[in-house]
């Protein structure tokens, strides 16, 4: 009976690490807005896209919580390793001078390609053993920019060219927090999002909104009387919180304790 549960764990621990189809559905989207709005400056600027991601190679551990078995081999949990690449795109709008004199004005746009990678990991919480999943994302924003000029006269339209950077060059990774969400068990029938006010403490003028949704497959809402399958230990009750998406640690404060079930 101990081996065919070995071979089982092994098998989830081999399997669950092959991209499957449906982890196609999981993707973290991008909406962010920003606008600057002073004398002689009308600027806007916006992030979208959808950037799948998936669970790599898996590892098994013992977490910290109640099973409600007295063996070690029956308590043990499989944590994965999180991973997506994609793109997402940058536009932004300016329109200088002052607009009651509309011959005068001055107009740049520009669209920019934003290569992101996703790393992750997921685990337990201790206690609840609710399953945690923790998203960091870096940004690279070195990719070049297409400019669209608009200007009163030729001449301004060559300057403002020369003047104009092919690329941003700057690359942004999220070091100090991570996305967060609960993944087991799930008490949601939509995406999990994050809004933020941005640049609140800068003392400029700019204005901004940064919106995260994480998509996530098989989502479906589950009644207080409803009971999970046999092979899930944790029941519906009060003593379970389930919080929307939010800022959790960085993934260098998550640490495992991976076990060898062949040794257990």
């Amino acid at each position: 009976m101990k081996d065919y549960r070995i071979f089982y764990l092994l098998t989830i621990l081999v399997l669950t690490g092959i991209p499957a189809l449906s982890q196609s559905s999981y993707s973290v989207e991008y909406n962010h807005k920003y606008s600057w709005q002073a004398e002689g400056m009308d600027m806007e600027v916006t992030v979208t896209g959808e950037v799948p991601f998936l669970t790599g190679t898996n590892y098994a551990v013992i977490p910290k919580c109640q099973t409600g078995s007295t063996s070690r081999l029956d308590s043990v949990k499989v944590v994965s390793e999180l991973k997506g690449q994609g793109e997402m795109i940058a536009r932004g709008k300016a329109i200088l001078g002052d607009k009651s004199d509309p011959e005068n004005l001055v107009i740049l746009d520009y669209t920019l390609p934003v290569k992101i990678n996703i790393k992750g990991k997921t685990w337990f919480k201790d206690g609840t053993c609710a399953e945690i999943w923790n998203l960091a994302i870096e940004e690279d924003w070195s990719g070049e920019i297409k400019w669209n000029y608009g200007g009163p006269s030729e001449g301004w339209e060559a300057l403002a060219r020369v003047m104009s950077p092919s690329t941003f060059g700057q690359v942004s990774k999220m070091e100090k927090h991570t996305l967060e969400f609960q993944r087991y068990p799930v008490f949601t029938d939509k995406p999990l999002v994050l809004v933020e006010e941005a640049f609140t403490a800068m003392g400029l003028p700019m204005k901004g909104k940064l919106v995260y949704r994480v998509h996530l497959p098989g989502i479906h809402r589950v009644g207080p009387d409803e009971q999970y399958d046999d092979n899930q230990s944790i029941q519906p009750n009060k003593e379970y919180t389930f919080t929307d998406l939010h800022w959790g640690p960085p993934l260098n404060q998550i640490k495992w304790s991976v076990v060898d079930v062949e040794k257990l």
